[in-house]
Protein backbone atom coordinates (compact mmCIF):
# COMPACT_ATOMS: atom_id res chain seq x y z
CA UNK A 1 0.00 0.00 0.00
CA UNK A 2 3.23 2.51 1.03
CA UNK A 3 4.64 1.67 -2.39
CA UNK A 4 1.94 2.42 -4.51
CA UNK A 5 1.44 6.06 -2.79
CA UNK A 6 5.29 6.92 -3.03
CA UNK A 7 4.77 5.51 -6.87
CA UNK A 8 1.37 8.01 -7.25
CA UNK A 9 3.30 10.64 -5.53
CA UNK A 10 6.41 10.47 -7.56
CA UNK A 11 4.16 10.66 -10.80
CA UNK A 12 2.08 13.47 -9.95
CA UNK A 13 5.45 15.37 -8.98
CA UNK A 14 6.62 14.34 -12.98
CA UNK A 15 3.44 15.61 -14.09
CA UNK A 16 3.46 19.01 -12.80
CA UNK A 17 7.57 19.29 -13.18
CA UNK A 18 6.68 18.35 -17.19
CA UNK A 19 4.10 21.04 -17.23
CA UNK A 20 6.30 23.74 -15.38
CA UNK A 21 8.90 23.05 -17.46
CA UNK A 22 7.15 23.38 -21.13
CA UNK A 23 5.41 26.33 -19.78
CA UNK A 24 8.94 27.85 -19.46
CA UNK A 25 10.26 26.50 -22.45
CA UNK A 26 7.43 27.83 -24.41
CA UNK A 27 7.93 31.86 -22.90
CA UNK A 28 11.24 31.41 -23.90
CA UNK A 29 10.88 30.31 -27.17
CA UNK A 30 7.79 32.49 -28.25
CA UNK A 31 8.24 35.19 -25.65
CA UNK A 32 5.93 37.31 -23.90
CA UNK A 33 4.59 39.33 -26.94
CA UNK A 34 4.13 36.09 -28.60
CA UNK A 35 2.26 34.32 -26.34
CA UNK A 36 0.04 37.31 -26.07
CA UNK A 37 -0.40 37.57 -29.85
CA UNK A 38 -1.26 33.76 -29.27
CA UNK A 39 -3.77 33.96 -26.75
CA UNK A 40 -5.47 37.24 -28.18
CA UNK A 41 -6.08 34.83 -31.31
CA UNK A 42 -7.33 32.46 -29.71
CA UNK A 43 -10.26 34.68 -27.65
CA UNK A 44 -11.28 36.63 -31.39
CA UNK A 45 -11.53 33.00 -32.80
CA UNK A 46 -13.63 31.89 -29.88
CA UNK A 47 -15.94 34.85 -29.94
CA UNK A 48 -16.69 34.71 -33.68
CA UNK A 49 -17.65 30.98 -33.48
CA UNK A 50 -19.67 31.79 -30.55
CA UNK A 51 -21.06 34.89 -32.04
CA UNK A 52 -22.07 32.12 -35.75
CA UNK A 53 -23.24 29.78 -33.33
CA UNK A 54 -25.95 32.35 -31.94
CA UNK A 55 -26.89 33.66 -35.52
CA UNK A 56 -27.56 29.76 -36.43
CA UNK A 57 -29.50 29.42 -33.06
CA UNK A 58 -31.69 32.46 -34.11
CA UNK A 59 -32.13 31.44 -37.36
CA UNK A 60 -33.70 27.98 -36.67
CA UNK A 61 -35.70 29.37 -33.96
CA UNK A 62 -36.99 31.55 -36.64
CA UNK A 63 -37.87 28.64 -39.01
CA UNK A 64 -39.49 26.75 -36.28
CA UNK A 65 -41.77 29.20 -35.47
CA UNK A 66 -42.77 29.30 -39.45
CA UNK A 67 -43.24 25.63 -38.87
CA UNK A 68 -45.41 25.50 -35.81
CA UNK A 69 -47.39 28.13 -37.60
CA UNK A 70 -48.16 25.86 -40.85
CA UNK A 71 -48.67 22.93 -38.05
CA UNK A 72 -51.34 24.88 -36.52
CA UNK A 73 -52.51 26.40 -39.88
CA UNK A 74 -52.64 23.00 -41.15
CA UNK A 75 -54.49 21.24 -38.51
CA UNK A 76 -57.10 23.94 -38.96
CA UNK A 77 -57.69 22.93 -42.54
CA UNK A 78 -58.06 19.08 -41.42
CA UNK A 79 -60.57 20.18 -38.86
CA UNK A 80 -62.52 21.65 -41.41
CA UNK A 81 -62.34 19.10 -44.05
CA UNK A 82 -63.47 16.64 -41.31
CA UNK A 83 -66.52 18.46 -40.54
CA UNK A 84 -67.10 18.76 -44.20
CA UNK A 85 -66.62 14.96 -45.06
CA UNK A 86 -69.10 14.60 -42.07
CA UNK A 87 -71.94 16.63 -41.94
CA UNK A 88 -75.01 14.93 -41.13
CA UNK A 89 -73.58 11.62 -41.90
CA UNK A 90 -74.91 10.35 -39.03
CA UNK A 91 -78.30 11.83 -38.24
CA UNK A 92 -80.53 10.34 -35.47
CA UNK A 93 -78.10 7.55 -34.81
CA UNK A 94 -77.23 7.42 -30.73
CA UNK A 95 -74.09 6.44 -29.82
CA UNK A 96 -72.76 4.50 -26.39
CA UNK A 97 -68.56 4.19 -25.99
CA UNK A 98 -67.68 1.49 -24.11
CA UNK A 99 -63.37 1.77 -23.26
CA UNK A 100 -63.19 -1.78 -22.48
CA UNK A 101 -58.96 -0.74 -21.35
CA UNK A 102 -60.04 2.09 -19.47
CA UNK A 103 -58.89 4.57 -21.91
CA UNK A 104 -60.86 7.72 -21.95
CA UNK A 105 -62.51 8.97 -25.52
CA UNK A 106 -61.23 12.20 -26.21
CA UNK A 107 -63.22 15.16 -27.06
CA UNK A 108 -62.37 15.29 -30.69
CA UNK A 109 -65.03 11.83 -30.70
CA UNK A 110 -67.51 13.61 -29.16
CA UNK A 111 -67.42 16.52 -31.50
CA UNK A 112 -67.24 15.13 -34.73
CA UNK A 113 -70.18 12.53 -33.92
CA UNK A 114 -72.45 15.93 -32.91
CA UNK A 115 -71.06 17.51 -36.62
CA UNK A 116 -72.25 14.34 -38.21
CA UNK A 117 -75.38 14.50 -36.40
CA UNK A 118 -75.03 11.76 -34.00
CA UNK A 119 -75.52 12.00 -30.11
CA UNK A 120 -73.02 10.41 -27.76
CA UNK A 121 -75.30 9.19 -25.17
CA UNK A 122 -72.86 7.48 -23.14
CA UNK A 123 -69.69 6.78 -21.85
CA UNK A 124 -68.56 3.65 -19.83
CA UNK A 125 -65.00 2.80 -18.92
CA UNK A 126 -64.31 -0.37 -17.30
CA UNK A 127 -61.26 -0.19 -14.94
CA UNK A 128 -58.01 -1.69 -16.41
CA UNK A 129 -55.42 -1.70 -13.47
CA UNK A 130 -56.72 -4.17 -11.01
CA UNK A 131 -55.04 -6.89 -9.78
CA UNK A 132 -56.78 -9.83 -12.14
CA UNK A 133 -57.89 -11.51 -8.84
CA UNK A 134 -59.42 -8.49 -6.82
CA UNK A 135 -60.64 -8.10 -9.93
CA UNK A 136 -62.96 -11.56 -10.18
CA UNK A 137 -63.79 -11.44 -6.70
CA UNK A 138 -65.09 -7.62 -7.40
CA UNK A 139 -67.35 -8.82 -10.53
CA UNK A 140 -68.56 -11.75 -8.51
CA UNK A 141 -69.64 -9.69 -5.16
CA UNK A 142 -71.01 -6.60 -7.72
CA UNK A 143 -73.14 -9.11 -9.43
CA UNK A 144 -73.65 -12.04 -6.92
CA UNK A 145 -72.99 -14.30 -10.07
CA UNK A 146 -71.08 -17.65 -10.57
CA UNK A 147 -70.18 -17.58 -14.09
CA UNK A 148 -66.53 -17.07 -14.91
CA UNK A 149 -65.93 -13.19 -13.64
CA UNK A 150 -64.84 -11.84 -17.29
CA UNK A 151 -67.77 -13.21 -19.15
CA UNK A 152 -70.16 -11.75 -16.60
CA UNK A 153 -69.02 -8.42 -16.76
CA UNK A 154 -69.11 -8.47 -20.51
CA UNK A 155 -72.50 -9.63 -20.25
CA UNK A 156 -73.86 -6.66 -17.50
CA UNK A 157 -72.30 -3.84 -19.42
CA UNK A 158 -74.19 -5.25 -22.82
CA UNK A 159 -77.15 -5.25 -20.18
CA UNK A 160 -76.79 -1.59 -19.14
CA UNK A 161 -77.22 -0.63 -22.83
CA UNK A 162 -79.67 -3.03 -24.34
CA UNK A 163 -82.02 -2.99 -20.71
CA UNK A 164 -82.15 0.48 -19.14
CA UNK A 165 -84.26 -1.42 -16.00
CA UNK A 166 -81.02 -3.66 -15.08
CA UNK A 167 -79.65 -2.22 -11.51
CA UNK A 168 -75.90 -3.54 -12.59
CA UNK A 169 -74.84 -0.29 -13.52
CA UNK A 170 -74.83 1.04 -9.83
CA UNK A 171 -73.49 -2.06 -8.34
CA UNK A 172 -70.57 -2.22 -11.20
CA UNK A 173 -69.82 1.74 -10.45
CA UNK A 174 -69.89 0.93 -6.36
CA UNK A 175 -67.53 -1.98 -6.92
CA UNK A 176 -65.25 0.47 -8.75
CA UNK A 177 -65.48 -2.19 -11.93
CA UNK A 178 -66.53 0.80 -13.79
CA UNK A 179 -67.07 4.29 -14.41
CA UNK A 180 -70.44 5.75 -15.74
CA UNK A 181 -71.26 8.63 -17.72
CA UNK A 182 -74.35 10.19 -19.33
CA UNK A 183 -77.74 9.13 -20.43
CA UNK A 184 -78.57 5.20 -19.84
CA UNK A 185 -82.04 5.34 -20.14
CA UNK A 186 -81.53 5.91 -23.76
CA UNK A 187 -81.13 2.65 -25.94
CA UNK A 188 -77.76 3.08 -28.42
CA UNK A 189 -78.19 2.27 -32.21
CA UNK A 190 -74.35 2.11 -32.46
CA UNK A 191 -71.74 0.90 -29.52
CA UNK A 192 -68.23 1.92 -29.70
CA UNK A 193 -65.89 -0.28 -28.21
CA UNK A 194 -62.75 1.92 -27.37
CA UNK A 195 -60.03 -0.93 -27.24
CA UNK A 196 -56.25 -1.14 -27.30
CA UNK A 197 -53.95 0.32 -24.61
CA UNK A 198 -50.36 1.55 -22.98
CA UNK A 199 -50.74 -0.99 -20.44
CA UNK A 200 -53.79 -3.54 -19.92
CA UNK A 201 -53.15 -7.41 -21.01
CA UNK A 202 -54.08 -8.39 -24.76
CA UNK A 203 -55.95 -11.41 -23.09
CA UNK A 204 -58.54 -8.45 -21.97
CA UNK A 205 -59.67 -8.03 -25.48
CA UNK A 206 -60.90 -11.93 -26.03
CA UNK A 207 -62.23 -12.25 -21.97
CA UNK A 208 -64.16 -8.99 -22.24
CA UNK A 209 -64.56 -7.28 -25.55
CA UNK A 210 -65.36 -9.96 -27.88
CA UNK A 211 -68.29 -11.25 -25.66
CA UNK A 212 -69.21 -7.72 -24.84
CA UNK A 213 -69.50 -7.29 -28.98
CA UNK A 214 -71.54 -10.61 -29.08
CA UNK A 215 -73.72 -9.96 -26.19
CA UNK A 216 -74.29 -6.46 -27.97
CA UNK A 217 -75.34 -7.85 -31.92
CA UNK A 218 -77.42 -10.65 -30.18
CA UNK A 219 -79.23 -7.07 -28.86
CA UNK A 220 -79.61 -6.07 -32.15
CA UNK A 221 -77.21 -3.65 -31.54
CA UNK A 222 -74.52 -2.46 -34.25
CA UNK A 223 -70.86 -2.56 -32.81
CA UNK A 224 -67.72 -0.79 -33.71
CA UNK A 225 -64.13 -0.99 -32.37
CA UNK A 226 -61.29 1.48 -32.63
CA UNK A 227 -58.07 2.32 -30.80
CA UNK A 228 -55.79 5.30 -30.87
CA UNK A 229 -52.26 5.51 -32.49
CA UNK A 230 -50.38 5.49 -28.85
CA UNK A 231 -51.59 1.83 -27.95
CA UNK A 232 -49.15 -0.51 -27.45
CA UNK A 233 -51.41 -2.94 -26.97
CA UNK A 234 -53.26 -3.51 -30.15
CA UNK A 235 -57.02 -5.12 -30.71
CA UNK A 236 -57.76 -4.39 -34.15
CA UNK A 237 -56.70 -8.01 -34.89
CA UNK A 238 -59.04 -9.86 -32.57
CA UNK A 239 -61.91 -7.42 -33.97
CA UNK A 240 -61.39 -7.99 -37.35
CA UNK A 241 -61.31 -12.06 -36.60
CA UNK A 242 -64.80 -11.62 -35.17
CA UNK A 243 -66.45 -9.43 -37.72
CA UNK A 244 -65.74 -6.29 -36.03
CA UNK A 245 -65.55 -3.42 -38.24
CA UNK A 246 -62.78 -1.50 -36.56
CA UNK A 247 -59.84 1.28 -36.91
CA UNK A 248 -56.79 2.45 -35.38
CA UNK A 249 -55.47 5.97 -35.36
CA UNK A 250 -58.52 7.46 -33.55
CA UNK A 251 -56.43 10.44 -32.84
CA UNK A 252 -55.92 11.43 -36.12
CA UNK A 253 -58.28 13.65 -38.56
CA UNK A 254 -58.57 10.69 -41.16
CA UNK A 255 -59.46 8.51 -38.07
CA UNK A 256 -62.10 10.42 -37.05
CA UNK A 257 -63.84 10.34 -40.06
CA UNK A 258 -63.18 6.98 -40.47
CA UNK A 259 -65.32 6.17 -37.01
CA UNK A 260 -68.36 8.60 -38.80
CA UNK A 261 -67.89 5.98 -42.02
CA UNK A 262 -67.87 3.26 -39.69
CA UNK A 263 -70.94 3.80 -37.88
CA UNK A 264 -72.79 4.40 -41.20
CA UNK A 265 -71.54 1.30 -42.21
CA UNK A 266 -68.91 2.65 -44.47
CA UNK A 267 -64.91 1.66 -43.80
CA UNK A 268 -63.46 5.16 -44.82
CA UNK A 269 -59.95 6.02 -45.07
CA UNK A 270 -58.65 4.05 -42.46
CA UNK A 271 -60.91 1.80 -41.21
CA UNK A 272 -61.17 -2.55 -42.50
CA UNK A 273 -64.83 -3.59 -42.23
CA UNK A 274 -65.60 -7.42 -42.68
CA UNK A 275 -69.14 -8.37 -42.89
CA UNK A 276 -70.19 -9.84 -39.80
CA UNK A 277 -69.85 -13.98 -39.72
CA UNK A 278 -72.64 -15.59 -38.10
CA UNK A 279 -72.99 -15.07 -34.09
CA UNK A 280 -70.29 -17.61 -32.39
CA UNK A 281 -71.87 -19.91 -29.99
CA UNK A 282 -70.60 -18.87 -26.49
CA UNK A 283 -67.30 -20.30 -25.60
CA UNK A 284 -66.09 -20.47 -28.84
CA UNK A 285 -64.08 -17.17 -28.83
CA UNK A 286 -61.23 -16.87 -31.52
Amino acid sequence: MGLDLRYLVVTLVGVFLALALGMVIGGVVMGEEGLTARHDALVTHLEAEFERLRAENRRQRVEMEALREELVAGEALLQGMVGLAVTGKLAGQRVAVVATAGETPSDSVARVLRVAGAELISVTRITADIEPGDFARRVEEALSADDAPPRTLAEAVAGMLLHPEQAHRERLAAAGLVTVDGDYRQSPTTVLLLGGSRSASQARATEIDLPLADALRRGGLRVVGAETGGASVSYTEHYLRAGIPCLDHLDSPAGLVSLVYLVAGDPGPLGRRIEPPALLPRGDWP
